[in-house]
């Protein structure tokens, strides 16, 4: 890659920084035929009081791919529950966590230099999500600190703001 230093990015207003928990990332793709079958994987999920952390699906003409994240002491567990899409069509990464970014004001151009920043200080990115508040990475654990590191470069952050850690666990339950 070329010269490049972040004096060539622009800067952005940040609401603040959210780091996760240590995750698991399931990627599973399937048929459209198995779209029930990942309906009723997602309410055994939820049944047995499994937080998904990140869900994402897209589809084209013949496929489905949904990806998500569930706590890592919850892996094994969803791990076999996927086991009925067939080994060849999930992919497991240990070890994931995700970086939230809440913009303030910002249009796309933050999510394109978050990303191409990234690129440039070999930082992978395995999911990316969108809202109106929020800008989402899927991104290796371990890296969760230096991707902060690299963003202030960037980034504004208010006063005395430091990027949020959680500190315990939520658990889902139903009634």
């Amino acid at each position: 890659m070329g010269q490049e230093t972040t004096e060539n990015f622009s800067r952005f207003r940040l609401g603040g920084i959210k780091l996760s928990e240590e995750l698991a990332l399931f990627t599973c793709r399937y048929d459209h035929a198995q779209q029930d079958l990942f309906s009723r994987l997602l309410d055994t999920i939820a049944s047995q009081q499994i937080n998904i952390h990140y869900l994402c699906h897209s589809s084209n003409s013949d496929t489905d791919v949904s990806t998500l994240c569930v706590a890592t002491e919850n892996s094994q567990e969803v791990k076999y529950l996927l086991r009925s899409f067939g080994q060849n069509r999930i992919q497991h990464i240990q070890q994931t966590g995700t970086l939230t970014l809440f913009p303030h004001r910002s249009s796309i151009r933050l999510m394109l230099n978050v990303l191409k920043l990234f690129k440039h200080n070999d930082l992978t990115v395995y999911g990316l999500c969108t809202s109106i508040s929020a800008l989402t990475l899927v991104m290796n654990y371990i890296d969760l600190d230096r991707s902060v590191a690299v963003l202030e470069d960037i980034v504004h952050l208010p006063e005395n703001h430091a990027p949020l850690r959680q500190e315990f666990t939520i658990r889902q339950v139903c009634f």
